[in-house]
């Protein structure tokens, strides 16, 4: 079963899970039959606006005479946003380690100098 424009122009999703999306609606200045109404796929669809940001990283490819790829281009960026995450997330774990190793030192005096942490506290660290 595909799927159909329903009277509001939507698509009715079917057991097949086909995507149906318009690629161009019919207008007067449109040349009749040469585009299509609706565009079968099972992959999902996206549409990327050039805003001022987007424009200036793809011009700067487009000045060098590379072709954009925007799919290309969206993996690449899914890739290194995982590993900038992945980086994040060991940061975060070395970072919690060294909060519980230091927890514990408190907690059982080890590797602490008692001496200096008083001498700290009645007289504030002094820089020579």
């Amino acid at each position: 079963m595909l799927r159909l424009p329903s009277a509001t122009g939507a698509c009715q999703r079917n057991s097949e899970s086909l995507h149906l999306l318009p690629i161009a609606r019919r207008s007067s200045s449109a040349v009749r039959g040469a585009t299509l109404r609706w565009m079968p796929t099972r992959h999902a669809r996206h549409s990327v606006t050039e805003t001022p940001p987007v424009r200036e990283a793809l011009d700067a490819l487009r000045h060098r005479g590379e072709r954009v790829r925007m799919g290309e281009l969206v993996i690449r960026g899914a890739r290194e946003r995982l590993r900038e995450l992945e980086a994040e997330r060991e940061d975060e774990a070395r970072k919690a380690e060294l909060r519980r190793r230091l927890v514990e030192r408190l907690r059982t005096g080890e590797g602490i100098d008692v001496d200096a942490a008083y001498e700290v506290r009645e007289h504030g660290w002094i820089h020579r």
